[in-house]
């Protein structure tokens, strides 16, 4: 991977896709709002057991795992890990086509 994008540099390329896009102008502030407040009702959607689908780019359910027991391999003590809901994505077409063109390491 080239590099790690974290949430300042996405909220700036958000502001500059608007207004390339739309030619309306975002403060840094509100975008930055509205991307906390879309993945905050993300997590408040999946908290009432509920699936979102943004058609084309994913889908967010929660998956129930069951529960298991591991071996802790530094001091061979077991441990119990009960059943328990975790968030699944599962990438839709665009998200897909967007990495269809990366090169593989080494090439």
């Amino acid at each position: 991977m080239k590099e790690e994008i974290i949430k300042p540099g996405i909220v700036r390329r958000i502001v500059e896709n608007v207004e390339r896009d739309n030619g309306v102008l975002v403060s840094p502030e509100m975008a930055d709002m509205i991307l906390c407040t879309f993945l905050d009702t993300i997590a408040e959607i999946l908290s009432e057991g509920n699936i979102i689908r943004l058609k084309g780019y994913m889908t967010i359910y929660p998956q129930l795992y069951k529960s298991k027991t591991i071996k802790n391999v530094s001091d061979k003590s077991t441990i119990n890990i009960p059943e328990r809901y975790k968030a699944k994505i599962k990438t839709g077409t665009k998200l897909n086509n967007a990495c269809k063109n990366l090169k593989m390491k080494g090439d």
